[in-house]
């Protein structure tokens, strides 16, 4: 049986959780839960968005809200409280 997780994050059942790990263990060293879940969602949403023009299109507008830039408020250093 492979060995269970340590990230208390990665919360599958079974039999996702032994598939996940045996995937790892077949992957060799250097392959983490996180760096195989991270590349999974990124296939993920490319393959979900090439089939769906519609969909592709509102999650570049969720991307492009997500990354708006907010305004900074900058300090001068005599006018901290003290």
């Amino acid at each position: 049986m492979p060995p269970k997780s340590k990230d208390t994050r990665v919360r599958l059942l079974e039999p996702l959780a032994t598939e996940f790990a045996a995937f790892r263990a077949a992957l060799g060293l250097g392959a983490t839960e996180i760096g195989v879940i991270r590349e999974a969602v990124k296939m993920f949403i490319a393959a979900r968005c090439a089939k769906d023009d519609d969909l592709r299109a509102r999650y570049e507008e969720e991307l492009a809200r997500a990354h708006k830039a907010q305004p900074l408020r900058l300090i001068k250093l005599d006018d901290r409280p003290k």
